[in-house]
């Protein structure tokens, strides 16, 4: 039991929390009480502790779903410590941005509560290990719910899922920034070894994976093993068609407040490690001659998208820092192929001069059976007319007309 529960305020609950390890089988004791016996919380992807709990025929077996972020800032006030309300008021940014980036985890809040903002680079470092520990047959084990591997949580979450008036358990990723650092530690395998694993996240009746987060992942395995004459689209009548080349390039997932010095490689394809940010999922810079090109990427399985001012600007205090010619400022949005994207309308007179936008319809699948069938969920989504937006961009009330663009092609 976590610590959380050992006050007198929980006393009389009659409830069996799946908290820490060694409880597998629950002491005989428990299975003694005439009371029937309530499982909260029952979130372990080891199907061997479920099939245990099963035999207990006097346990109602409870599934349910995730903890929303204001019911775990109540669960995290009860925390037994001098000031529980008043740590939970001050470290409300860091707890959001830890559920935002790692998914629904009332251990990781505690663990903050108890030993600072500081854990959460801990935390990072625990997911880094985990994630690095797996490989495509484990991955697929546990998407398909057949792993009995006591794999952390800090790479799966547990969900209910109800078919046929059926609960049922299935395992996912937990959050976008774990997917990310997933796909990073992928890029080393094979094309057949990386084609299994979008294969095995692309989705069954036991798991399924957010699709943005799916062409993302995708998207970002085929631009970083190199491109070249790889055609982009204008999407303002100032420029013209051009095209992308570059070598293959290490992924590097980094969190938010590394600082620009240390991102600024040509060899590097640039991954935010939080899976939050509105505006560009992924950055990398090439070299021709003098001059330094930045590109900025979005990855969008939607139609409709609005760009936010302050990540076009953050984005650019990084190009500034790789020394990127200001004339080379580029942003990409990338969709699947046979999508039509237009550019979003709340950009700035400003920074439509300082940027010169563009469109990638990028083939991510290849003719392999498993390709056919992510091409065509992606085609099926691309055919429902999706609002994929973020907040507006700041507003700027320039009047100046646009720059005049010339070709950039490599």
């Amino acid at each position: 039991m976590t610590p959380m529960f050992n006050t007198n305020r929980w006393k009389g609950v009659m409830a069996l929390v799946d908290a820490d390890a060694g409880v597998n089988p629950p002491l005989q004791i428990l299975w003694t009480i005439s009371t029937r016996i309530t499982l909260v919380f029952t979130t372990s992807p080891q199907l061997a502790r479920y099939k245990e709990w099963r035999k207990q025929r006097s346990i109602d077996t409870f599934i349910p779903d995730p903890p929303s972020i204001e019911e775990a800032i109540q669960v995290w006030k009860l925390y037994n410590t001098d000031d529980a309300a008043g740590s939970v008021y001050s470290l409300q940014k860091v707890l959001l941005d830890a559920w935002k980036d790692y998914g629904p985890d009332l251990r990781l809040g505690t663990d903050i509560l108890k030993f600072g903002a500081g854990h959460v680079a801990d935390h990072r470092a625990a997911v880094v290990d985990a994630v690095n520990s797996l490989n495509a047959g484990t991955v697929t084990q546990l998407t398909s719910g057949q792993s009995e591997l006591a794999i952390s949580h800090t790479v799966v979450e547990t969900i209910r899922r109800t078919i046929g008036g059926r609960q049922s358990v299935v395992s996912r990723v937990r959050s976008q920034a774990v997917m990310r650092l997933l796909i990073a530690h992928y890029t080393k395998e094979s094309l057949a070894e990386r084609r299994r694993l979008f294969y095995a996240l692309s989705g069954d009746s036991r798991f399924g994976t957010s699709l943005g987060w799916l062409f993302e992942s995708m998207a970002i395995d085929k631009l970083s093993h190199g491109v070249s004459n790889l055609k982009i689209l204008p999407l303002t009548s100032k420029l013209k068609k051009t095209s992308l080349k570059w070598s293959k390039l290490a992924i590097d997932v980094f969190p938010r407040l590394t600082n620009a010095t240390f991102t600024k490689s040509p060899e590097s394809f640039y991954v935010p490690a939080e899976g939050n940010n509105k505006t560009w999922d992924a950055y990398c810079l090439t070299k021709k001659g003098n001059k330094i090109y930045g590109y900025g990427f979005q990855m969008t399985v939607g139609r409709k998208r609005k760009l936010n001012a302050e990540g076009l600007a953050t984005l650019a205090k990084r190009f500034t820092a790789a020394r990127v010619n200001p004339e080379k400022y580029f942003f990409i949005f990338v969709t699947p192929v046979k999508y039509e994207f237009k550019l979003p309308t709340n950009i700035s007179a400003t920074n439509l001069r300082k940027w010169k936008f563009y469109h990638l319809p990028l083939e991510v699948t290849d003719s392999d059976p498993e390709g056919k069938l992510l091409l065509a969920k992606l085609q099926q989504y691309g055919g429902i007319d999706k609002d994929d937006s973020s907040d507006d961009e700041e507003s700027d009330e320039s009047n100046e007309d646009d720059g005049t663009e010339d070709d950039d092609s490599e």
